[in-house]
């Protein structure tokens, strides 16, 4: 649309102060919205999950057992740069958790998990990990 259009006339903001307003007002509606929002789609805080098991280690490496019921969360933090998170459970199952093919895992993250069972985590890659384990 050319600026010597009727409608553009009509929607152009004529001074800094309007500006200013027309912002003003723009950001009390998202905070409106996000206040709004956060009763509406409340999310309980992750008090209702429990520490069963932390490790630490440097390189490639494989924690000790640990034991968990259905619903339990792995969690990881890294410096350095890791290739591959794989579990393995006392039965002989195995998964990778995490693999980024052609570069590196992010520094930390998390999976949750629905299976209960005894399992250990191996870590390839380099740098100092710890793995945290919550039972929820």
């Amino acid at each position: 649309m050319s600026q010597d259009h009727p409608v553009m006339k009509e929607a152009r903001v004529k001074t800094a102060s309007g500006f200013a307003l027309i912002c003003l007002g723009m950001f009390i509606f998202v905070v409106a919205l996000t206040v709004l929002c956060s009763y509406l789609f409340y999310v309980p805080p992750q008090a209702n999950r429990e520490l069963v098991a932390e490790f630490s280690g440097k390189d490639d490496g494989m924690t000790g057992p640990f034991t968990v019921g259905a619903l339990w969360e792995f969690r990881w933090e890294h410096d350095g740069r890791i290739k591959r998170i794989t579990w393995f459970r006392d039965d002989g199952l195995k998964d990778i958790l995490m693999e980024m093919p052609g570069k590196p895992i992010r520094y930390q993250g998390g999976i949750n998990y629905e299976d209960g069972g005894e399992y250990r985590i191996q870590v390839e890659g380099t740098g100092n990990w710890t793995i945290k384990v919550y039972q929820f």
